[in-house]
Order: structure tokens, then sequence, then C-alpha cells
């Protein structure tokens, strides 16, 4: 009876050890690899193999691991697409500024009325260029250039620039200035700022109209205001916003 009862619970062992083999360690593996769906990286499944219901389980876990990590690199792609498209489509709207300006010059140069334009087509071409090169080297940013700056100087150059534009749109531009107007900023950066500014309160009065700019300098504060006579956003325009 002894040796029966020995026999019996060897045989017990035996069988409890081949069920911790074949069933604890694989689910303890398959809990593991769960714990790294988030890793990019394939998992390691030896069960997948297997033709059982742990087969079953761990051949499911691979197939939502990849799936899960295609989704994430196909919504990748297309974000990627979409802020390529945001960008070209910013880019078009910057050159379209200093285009008009090349154009309006070039009329104004062959008409004779104007001993100017050949500089300025010069520097609205440099323009481009410099926002062409801004947008190559988008991905490795430089920082900013600051350089000691007459504000002021910076805004009596970009309303001269605009001269043939207001003239041909009837705009009238004054520049008003208070206090030291020296600062340290990038020059690039901020007169590519003040162009656009001034490119769009001219294209808000299209039948003309008045610009006023003041800077005015007070203590380290320096405040720049547009205004111009434009009709502005409609209500509805406003309400979306």
């Amino acid at each position: 009876t002894l040796q029966v009862v020995i026999a019996f619970w060897l045989l017990a062992l035996l069988l409890a050890w081949l069920v911790v083999r074949g069933l604890v360690r694989p689910l303890r593996n398959l809990a593991a690899q769960v714990a790294n769906m988030e890793q990019p990286e394939p998992l390691s499944l030896p069960e997948a193999a297997r033709r059982d219901e742990i087969g079953d389980v761990a051949r499911a876990i691979t197939h939502t691991h990849t799936t899960l990590h295609g989704e994430r690199e196909q919504r990748a792609r297309m974000e990627k697409m979409a802020v390529l498209g945001r960008m070209t489509t910013s880019l078009a709207h910057e050159i379209r500024n200093p285009i008009a300006a090349i154009k309006i010059h070039a009329q104004l140069w062959r008409d004779g009325s104007s001993q100017e334009a050949p500089q300025v087509i010069e520097g609205e071409a440099e323009r481009i260029e410099g926002m062409l090169n801004q947008w190559m080297f988008l991905g490795l940013p430089e920082p900013p250039a600051l350089h000691a700056t007459d504000v002021g100087e910076m805004l009596d150059e970009v309303i001269h620039k605009h001269a043939a534009q207001f003239a041909h749109t009837g705009v009238t531009a004054t520049v008003s200035k208070h206090g030291a107007l020296k600062t340290k900023c990038d020059r690039q950066r901020l007169d590519h700022v003040f162009r656009n500014v001034v490119t769009n309160a001219i294209q808000a009065m299209p039948n003309g109209g008045n610009l006023d700019v003041c800077a005015t300098a007070e203590g380290s504060t320096l405040t720049i205001v547009f205004t111009d006579t434009g009709k502005g956003f409609s209500t509805q325009a406003l309400e979306r916003y």
C-alpha cells in the first residue's frame, strides 16, 4: 500500500510538473509579451507554433501587435502628408506677395515710370530666395540671429519698398515713431513679419485707404501697431474664430 501511495504521489508530481511546463510557463510568457505591445519590435512568441488554445492566443496577440503598429505607421504617414500640405500652401502664400511686387515693378520699369524698379525687383527676388532657404532648413531650424537693430529704420524701409503697391492701390502709409527704437532682434525674420502685415493691409484696402504704423518704446517694451481702414472681418467670419 505504501508503495502504491508513493507511486501515486510521484505520478501526481510528474503530472503537475508537466502541467506547469506545458501551460503555466507559456501563459506567463504570453502575459510578459502583452506588456511589450507598445514596443515596435516583433514579439517573441514561440507559443504561436502550438496547435492548441495557447497557440491560438499567441497568434492573436501577434496579429494584434502587427495591426496596431501598422495603423500607427499609416497614421504617422498621413500626419506627415498633412503637415507637408500645410507647409506647401503656406509657402505658396508667402511667395505670392513678392511675386506680385515683382510684377508691378517690372511693369513700372517697362513704362519708365520708376527708377527704383530694378532694385526693388532684386530685393524681392532675394526675399523669395531667403524664404526658400528657410523652408529647406525647416527640419534643422536655426536659432534667432540677434543683432542690435533700429526698428524704426526697418519700418521706413518696409514702407518704402511697398511704395509702388501703395500707389497702385491708392493707399497712403504713415509711420510715427516714439522713443528709442533700437533693440536686439533677428532682422531678417522681423522684416519678414513686417512685410506680411503691410501686404495684408494693402490687400484689405483694394479701393484705397490709410495705413498707420506706430512704433513706441517705453522702458524695455517695444510696441508696434499697424492700423488700416479696411473693412476688416465680417461678423460671420469672427464667429468662426
